[in-house]
């Protein structure tokens, strides 16, 4: 009788094994397929994006004086992609950098903003942080007409190109601003 409960336990659970080890496989296998088809994505818009980086400047050439005056850097660097944070948290106003390169020589885009929770004119508090921003040397740069154009449109919508880098401005919410930086 013992028998016979083994083998029907057996005959029962065998199935039963076989189709949670075929359906491991298959997820094993779908997350591999999904993984490779993200990362070829990563490739394609890392490979489209090179053409478009800002020339003649670094990463370092952004976050490095900001470090100097107390923010703090974080960096994801991957092969295919590179997002370093220069943050600074002078309570209660948040001042924030981001950086996106292919590598830790170049880059395409910089996004920054500044937000606050008190009542003050974000615009005056924002203007010496995007105002440096705009002054990168890059490749066609002028750096005094860009920190020019930055300060006097702060707080509008707007955007401007200057040595083929666009300088756009917004507005944003209540009491944040921002700033980002690319190649056209």
């Amino acid at each position: 009788m013992k028998n016979v409960k083994i083998g029907c336990l057996i005959f029962i659970l065998f199935p039963i094994v076989v189709l949670v080890l075929a359906m491991n496989r298959c997820n094993q296998a779908t997350d591999r397929v999904e993984a490779a088809a993200v990362k070829s994505e990563i490739n394609e818009n890392a490979q489209g994006t090179t053409e478009k980086n800002i020339p003649g400047v670094m990463p370092v050439d952004v976050y490095l004086n900001l470090e100097k005056d107390g923010f703090t850097t974080n960096k994801e660097l991957n092969p295919c992609c590179n997002w370093i944070s220069v943050k600074g948290d002078m309570s209660p106003i948040r001042y924030l950098a981001e950086v996106y390169g292919n590598s830790s020589n170049s880059f395409y885009r910089v996004n920054a903003s500044v937000t606050t929770t008190i009542d003050k004119d974000t615009k005056a508090i924002a203007k010496p942080f995007f105002g440096y921003l705009a002054t990168l040397n890059y490749t066609g740069s002028n750096p005094e007409k860009a920190r020019k154009w930055v300060e006097k449109n702060i707080g509008k919508k707007v955007k401007t190109e200057i040595g083929g880098v666009v300088i756009e401005l917004d507005h944003g919410q209540k009491n944040g601003l921002s700033l980002s930086l690319y190649k056209n």
